[in-house]
C-alpha cells in the first residue's frame, strides 16, 4: 500500500521557481517540512530552498535514495541525464517512488 501524502517522503530534484511554488503548496497544505528534500546545485536555490525550512543537497541520488514520491523539476535539456542517474540510485530497491517529471516539453 502507497503511503499518504502527510507520512511520504518527497524528492524534488531541482530546486527552481517551479519546484519553490509547489513546495509553497504542499507546506501550505500542512506537508512536514521534514519529509521535503530538494536537491540542487546552485547554492542561491539550495539557500532558498533552505530558508523555506525544507533539506536540502547537492546529490540528486542522495535526495531520491529513499524517496516515496520524486519530482523532477529540471530542464529539459539535463533531464536525461538526471534519468539515467537516477535509475542507477534505486537499482535493487524493493520500492520504487512515484515519479513525477514538470520538465518542459518532454515524455519520459
Amino acid at each position: 500500500m502507497a503511503p499518504d501524502l502527510q507520512s511520504s517522503k518527497i524528492a524534488f530534484i531541482g530546486g527552481g521557481n517551479m519546484a519553490a511554488a509547489i513546495i509553497g503548496g504542499l507546506l501550505a497544505k500542512s506537508i512536514s517540512k521534514q519529509h521535503i528534500t530538494v536537491a540542487e546545485p546552485w547554492e542561491v536555490n539550495r539557500d532558498k530552498m533552505a530558508a523555506l525550512g525544507v533539506n536540502t543537497t547537492t546529490s540528486n541520488a542522495d535526495a531520491f535514495a529513499d524517496a516515496d514520491i520524486a519530482l523532477l523539476a529540471v530542464k529539459p535539456q539535463v533531464a536525461k541525464g538526471v534519468c539515467e542517474e537516477l535509475a542507477a540510485a534505486v537499482a535493487g530497491r524493493d520500492r520504487l517512488p512515484v515519479v513525477v517529471s514538470i520538465a518542459a516539453g518532454i515524455t519520459l
